[in-house]
Parts: structure tokens; C-alpha cells; sequence
């Protein structure tokens, strides 16, 4: 990770290419890779091939989770417990 931010308490990762971007206690951001792939012009409805590119992907903590889902969380752990 090249920079640091703490603001208000809050400890993020600014991550550099390829690498995970991560704040304490939210989640996750990670950089994926899209290959070459079919789709669908918008306006014309005519199928063209999309080029690859790079999408950023999102994955929330288990402690946000929580607090956004207390039932969920509930279930979660008792499951975990009994594998």
C-alpha cells in the first residue's frame, strides 16, 4: 500500500494497481479483471465485443455486516459454530 489515511478515527489503504484497498471495520475494495466479452449496443440493440478492462469490486466486513443485519449475523455464526 503506498499512502495511509486516519481521519475521525477511520484507518484506510489507498491501495496501488493491483492491490486491495481496505478500511477497518467497513470492507474491502479489490481490483478485478474483465476479459473480452459479448454485448449489446444501447441505442442500436446491435451485438459487439466489449473490450477487457478493470472493474473494482466491493466486499463489506463481518462487523458492518452485523450491525446492518443482526438476524443474518445471528445465523452466520451459529452455522460457523456447527461446521
Amino acid at each position: 500500500m503506498d499512502k495511509s489515511l486516519n481521519t475521525a478515527g477511520v484507518h484506510c489503504q489507498t491501495p496501488a494497481s493491483g492491490e486491495e484497498g481496505l478500511i477497518s471495520n467497513f470492507g474491502r475494495f479489490c481490483e478485478k479483471l474483465k476479459a473480452e466479452r459479448k454485448g449489446r449496443g444501447p441505442a442500436t440493440g446491435d451485438d459487439l465485443m466489449l473490450e477487457p478492462g478493470k472493474v473494482v469490486t466491493f466486499s463489506c466486513s463481518g462487523n458492518l455486516r452485523g450491525r446492518i443485519n443482526p438476524k443474518q449475523d445471528e445465523r452466520f455464526k451459529r452455522n460457523a459454530v456447527k461446521n
